[in-house]
């Protein structure tokens, strides 16, 4: 077992100032094409600019939606510096890996000292031919875990994942033949979680907003609780970590025959396996919207459709209006099953002391 905690510094960033929270951009400047300038900002129901730059002047309503979601959002942490940053975080994030091993070893038979006994070889060391078996079995398990942090911390999350192999194998030999069986089970499942996930507190359904992610028939509602990605132009965007679950599983038999004749040594074997994916999640299921200030900008600005310079990508979210949403969600779990089969017939012959000949068919 290993524990380790690592210190986390996320930022700096810039977030909205205590005005620009109230929706006030009197004070507010923002880079445009690499030049700072002060903050324009235009009432997208009229066109009209905006008396003092202050929402609470404009005919638009600030969106409700967006005053819920400001909780998430927090205040500046830090003085402004150079390059207009004002938050930043200072954290640790653990890792956690456990991992046991285990084996167990029997051979059974007459010689079963000697170091060729589980290769049929009695007869080239000078031995009589023997009955010669041999049983092994293995399991091993592994478990990780670790903090996904954020810079804005309430949006982390974590991820695990456990893993357990198991292995039998039976040999079974005498004189140059001998027949080696092995059964075999692997298992990873691997989980990303927010802070949120299957939880009474969705943030989502809190601040009201509606994300098509969700469906009657799905186990468990809960596992895609989470806020929404929201990008912001010349602000840090909220980012929640994604929820997303897949498990691995394999069963397999394999099964060889080895005969040693003269200078041939020949293979005839086949192989069975029982493959389970599953998998949830991931992509993009917690929605995302993109706010760069189009609503607000001027509507020549609009009209000429260059690098704008006016509006505010936090003006535009405080009136709940974003220039392009995107969600990619899976309603329900996936699950794909496949039998994998195939048998193999391998000759190795060992023509001279310098000559060595591996040939053979395959079929899957």
């Amino acid at each position: 077992g290993q524990k380790n905690l690592n210190a986390f510094l996320g930022g700096p960033e810039r977030v909205p100032t205590a005005l620009e929270r109230e929706g006030n951009f009197s004070e507010s400047t923002q880079v445009v094409n690499g030049v700072t300038m002060p903050v324009t900002i235009y009432d997208p129901s009229t066109g009209q600019a905006v008396a003092g730059d202050n929402l609470a002047n404009a005919a638009t309503p600030i969106s409700p939606q967006a005053l819920a979601l400001l909780q998430y959002y927090p205040a500046p942490n830090i003085p402004t510096n150079a390059q207009g940053y004002n938050y930043e975080t200072i954290t640790n994030a653990g890792d956690n890996v456990v991992a046991l091993n285990t084996r167990y070893v029997r051979t059974l038979g007459g010689n079963a000292g000697s170091p060729f006994a589980m290769f049929g070889r009695g007869r080239s060391s000078n031995l009589p031919a023997s009955l010669q078996q041999n049983i092994n079995i293995g399991y091993n398990y592994s478990h990780s875990a670790s903090d996904l942090r954020n810079i804005f911390l309430p949006l982390g999350g974590t991820s695990e994942s456990d893993g357990n192999a198991l292995s039998a194998g039976y040999v079974v030999s005498y004189g140059r033949l001998s027949n080696h069986a092995t059964v075999t089970w692997n298992r990873l499942n691997s989980q990303t979680r927010n802070y949120f996930t299957n939880t009474a507190n969705d943030p989502t359904v809190t601040a009201g907003l509606t994300i098509p992610n969700e469906s009657g028939g799905f186990a468990d509602p809960g596992f895609y609780n989470g806020l929404p990605a929201l990008n912001i132009s010349n602000f840090a965007g909220l980012t929640n970590t994604t929820p997303s679950e897949l498990i691995n599983q394999t069963i397999s038999f394999s099964d060889f025959v080895a005969y040693r004749h003269k200078k041939h040594n020949v293979r005839l074997g086949l192989d069975i396996r029982r493959v389970h994916a599953d998998s949830i999640g991931g992509n993009d299921p917690l929605g995302q919207f993109t706010f760069t200030g189009y609503a607000t900008e001027s509507p020549s600005d609009k009209a000429a459709g260059t690098a704008a310079t006016s509006g505010s990508g936090f003006a535009d979210f405080l009136l709940g209006l974003p220039q392009s949403t995107a969600i990619q969600a899976g309603l329900y779990k996936i699950y794909l099953r496949e039998n994998v089969y195939d048998w193999y017939a391998q000759d190795d012959f060992r023509v001279a002391s310098n000559l060595t000949l591996n040939y053979g068919v395959r079929y899957e």
